[in-house]
């Protein structure tokens, strides 16, 4: 299908913002979810500072942690190229806030690592209870690689620990410094920094008062960030713990240098916590839309007044914008149904103008990331009629391969599925 591009008769302005540049290039199609396809880009229509201070840390937000997200964490192989290197990035993360795995000896979940591919390790973990201590870990390995970061940091006879704090004007860091000295860690000097430090171990305090050492419950877990991470009740057990981690350094000696069981289960029944940005997600959405309108049609037709309201609430995210979930059933209108077979391994986009009582038409995208359930956006309202509609788009997302097509190219793709399916209804029906 050809496109309009560029309008050479319209002012050189960004068609979000109306700035006159500096331009860069933008993506159709978001390019961390597939669309990394460089003959679909915007050029000279998208300026650099809603690209890069607005388009960017959004798609960011989106990419991990949406409902797409979990998609594109299981059946996308890579991420989308980066500058200057050849190949893609490997196989997309998705940022969970907890992810837990049930093991059939545990009566409580163990905190685990959601990675590539979906992939589910258990995180290397001591639990300590009084004079008592456990350990969880994918291997021996993962399990030896922990202790020997224990080993190095209690053989310091200076430790720093790290605590964050969230306020209002945004994170900041409790960065204590510890001295060994008479046989046990003493606080030496404490600082608020704005920047964690490259090196230390990370404190966690579940807070409440002081337990009797025998009862209490120490964690010290190599989180998903690489971090060691000392979980406890109260800071004050701080200083107290070192010393008599520090006094039993031989057991990780010993644990290291021993091949243990690891906590390996097949196909385990893993639970995971994932904080949607829902605004991020939505604004994303409609601005894959709003690209592949400007894409097609060109520069003046997306200037219409009637995208206004969308692209301010795209660039502003100050009004939310109406998304709605569509599942295919038996009430489904018949050109959803049909557009259902578009294969499921492939992102799938229809715009079409709806018109209105007004006279006028209102402009309408039904989408389909990994294959889930349609999703419903009006992009703008009060448009003239335009002949070059509807518009499809489907994207390879592990080749990042786009293909746009008009209706006359969609029907000839798929006029054969149509044809059976259309068939297999009417059987169906009669029975």
């Amino acid at each position: 299908m050809s496109h309009s591009g560029f309008d050479s008769h319209m002012p050189d302005t960004c068609i979000y913002c109306s700035r006159p540049g500096p331009f860069t290039d933008e993506h159709v199609f978001c390019a961390g979810l597939g669309g990394d396809d460089n003959t679909f880009l915007l050029r000279e229509l998208v300026c650099k500072k809603c690209n890069e201070e607005t388009f960017s840390p959004l798609e960011a937000a989106f990419l991990r942690a949406s409902p797409e997200a979990i998609g594109r964490a299981f059946l996308q192989t890579h991420g989308r190229k980066r500058s200057g290197k050849a190949r893609a990035t490997e196989a997309p993360l998705l940022q969970c806030t907890t992810t837990s795995v049930l093991l059939p000896d545990s009566d409580e979940p163990v905190e685990a690592v959601f990675g590539r591919g979906g992939v589910v390790s258990i995180l290397p973990k001591f639990i300590l209870t009084g004079n008592n201590m456990g350990s969880r870990a994918a291997t021996s390995e993962d399990l030896a690689v922990f202790c020997h970061e224990l080993i190095s940091y209690l053989s310091a006879d200076e430790l720093v620990a790290i605590r964050k704090e969230h306020a209002s004007g945004g994170a900041s860091f409790v960065v204590t410094t510890y001295i060994f000295s008479c046989d046990k860690y003493i606080e030496s000097s404490s600082s608020v920094l704005r920047k964690a430090p490259k090196t230390g171990f990370w404190i966690e305090c579940s807070g409440g008062e002081l337990e009797p050492e025998e009862m209490r419950r120490t964690e010290l877990v190599r989180n998903s960030n690489g971090h060691t991470v000392v979980r406890l009740k109260n800071e004050g057990e701080l200083s107290g713990l070192l010393g008599r981690l520090r006094k039993n350094i031989f057991v990780f000696e010993q644990i290291a240098g021993k091949k243990v069981d690891g906590d390996t289960v097949v196909n385990p029944l893993v639970s995971i916590s994932v904080q949607s940005n829902l605004d991020a997600r939505s604004r994303v959405l409609a601005k894959i839309g709003i690209n592949l309108c400007a894409f097609v049609m060109g520069k003046n037709f997306v200037c219409k007044e009637g995208f206004s309201d969308m692209k301010k609430k795209i660039l502003l995210g100050q009004e939310e914008i109406a998304l709605q979930n569509i599942l295919l059933d038996e009430q489904s209108a018949e050109f959803l149904k049909i557009f259902d077979l578009v294969q499921k391994s492939k992102h799938f986009v229809s715009i079409m103008l709806v018109p209105m009582q007004s006279g006028t038409n209102k402009l309408s995208m039904f989408m389909r990331i990994f294959g889930g359930a349609f999703i419903h956006i009006v992009l703008a309202e009060n448009l003239p009629h335009q002949p070059n509609f509807p518009i499809f788009l489907e994207v390879d997302y592990n080749l990042h391969q786009l293909e746009i097509f008009n209706l006359a190219e969609f029907s000839s793709k798929y006029s054969s599925a149509v044809m059976s399916k259309m068939h297999s209804e009417r059987g169906r029906r009669q029975n």
